[in-house]
């Protein structure tokens, strides 16, 4: 993910923070971490992240006023999925 205007909407839309790793390897470097929190070398994820703080080459922090829009979007759809609405859309 190389695109900040992308990387900043995921961290909006989830409401987390999204750390990017300058790494040729970042899906091994994550893999790792995960497995290293798999095994218990790491009590959490953030514990692991925090045990390679150069590996991170951009951190985007979520807005909380676009957080709360994308909130409100994400509940409008979970309702039209609660009414099934997505099956119409689908097949039209």
């Amino acid at each position: 993910m190389r695109d900040p205007t992308f990387a900043q909407a995921v961290a909006d839309a989830s409401g987390r923070t999204l750390d990017l790793l300058d790494a040729a390897a970042a899906s091994a470097v994550g893999a790792a971490l995960l497995g290293g929190v798999a095994a218990g070398v790491y009590e959490e994820l953030d514990d692991a992240v925090a045990a390679a703080p150069a590996l991170v080459a951009a951190r985007y922090t979520p807005r909380p006023e676009r957080f709360a829009a994308w909130t409100v979007l994400c509940d409008r759809f979970h309702c039209l999925d609660a009414a099934g609405l997505h099956e119409i859309v689908a097949r039209a």
